[in-house]
């Protein structure tokens, strides 16, 4: 760890190879040093990052999405748990 707060791009867990994110976080005592972490991870067959990212649509047409850095869908703000995992050309990974 670096002392950084870090996401990972798109993961599949195993054994059923689902999308997720894993976060993790160094804690740090009241010098600042590091003296553990706090990890979680995302399941992305959930709604929860489209719940984050909901109220970021433009309009009535618009729509956000997140992508990671090799630009797969982690996430959405209209329903299409399908494109989870996917690029704009590509199928679900």
């Amino acid at each position: 760890m670096r002392g950084t707060a870090t996401v990972s791009g798109l993961l599949r867990f195993l054994p059923e190879g689902y999308p997720a994110v894993a976060m993790v976080v160094p804690l740090r005592n009241a010098q600042g040093t590091i003296v553990g972490a706090l990890a979680g991870i995302i399941d992305l067959r959930r709604d929860t990052l489209a719940q984050l990212i909901s109220p970021l649509a433009l309009g009535r047409t618009g729509h956000a999405v997140i992508v990671d850095h090799d630009g797969f869908v982690l996430g959405r703000n209209r329903t299409s748990a399908s494109r989870v995992g996917t690029t704009p050309t590509s199928s679900p990974r």
